[in-house]
């Protein structure tokens, strides 16, 4: 289970971006492991398929603010069905 949520569905390419500090890398780390462990693929770049995209953000500023947005926007111009999760503070 990961926050309460379990990972037991059919494998998937997942897309996860971080914004922000240490923590925030850390726990996309760990998304990634945790994701890896239940046979499913970590895809790093914005132009391939993916089934779900995961964008961790610390969100303190309005410059970091609006590099979030500007992330979530690129992610829905390239993959307009995906179902998208964000996650952070």
């Amino acid at each position: 289970m990961l926050g309460g949520f379990s990972l037991n569905f059919l494998s998937m390419k997942i897309d996860i971006h971080t914004h922000g500090c240490r923590l925030n890398a850390a726990e996309s780390r760990f998304f990634a492991k945790a994701l890896e462990s239940k046979g499913h693929k970590i895809v790093r770049a914005m132009d391939r398929m993916v089934d779900r995209a995961i964008v961790n953000s610390y969100a303190m500023t309005a410059q970091a603010e609006s590099k979030c947005e500007q992330t979530l926007r690129q992610i829905v111009q390239a993959h307009p069905n995906v179902l998208l999760v964000v996650t952070g503070y």
